[in-house]
Formats: C-alpha cells, sequence, structure tokens
C-alpha cells in the first residue's frame, strides 16, 4: 500500500510532502542495517529537513515513513496533482 500527501501549511509553516509506503511481507529482520535505497532515503530527507523511518508494520512486513518540507511555491504548484490531506 502506498499513500502520497501534501499537507497544507498552518499560519508560517512549510507544506509538507509526504509518502507512506506499507507492506504485509516478512519485514526487515531486527538489527538489520537499512540497505542502499533506503539510506539514501534517509539520507535524502535529512539534507531536505524531513525525515525518514523504516519500522515493522502492526500487521506484519514493513512500514516506511518519508516527509521533506516544500516551499510554499511549489506545495501550491503540486497541490492539484496529489490528495491533499487538511
Amino acid at each position: 500500500h502506498v499513500e502520497v500527501t501534501v499537507t497544507e501549511p498552518h499560519q508560517g509553516a512549510d507544506w509538507l510532502l509526504e509518502l507512506s509506503v506499507r507492506d504485509d511481507g516478512q519485514g526487515i529482520r531486527p538489527g538489520s542495517r537499512p540497505g542502499g535505497g533506503l539510506a539514501n532515503m534517509g539520507d535524502r530527507a535529512a539534507r531536505w529537513g524531513g525525515r525518514c523511518v523504516v519500522e515493522p508494520h502492526a500487521a506484519g512486513g514493513t512500514h516506511v515513513y518519508w516527509s521533506v518540507p516544500l516551499p510554499g511555491e511549489l506545495g501550491e504548484l503540486i497541490d492539484d496533482q496529489v490528495e491533499v490531506t487538511r
């Protein structure tokens, strides 16, 4: 399951681009290190002032949550392109 949302800012805040990916597979073994793709996602989120969280999903599998702030102009530009959470 994949969900992408753009959250409209509250006063003085940035827009927020969020990506949530959940699967129902075997998940990631406890204590394992992220592979190149997940590590890259974390590095990019940190570079852009966001965050990346990889954790076991309650129903099994893995949940990856990734978010970054967007400048106002960019957030407004993509407002019509994806589901906006208000």
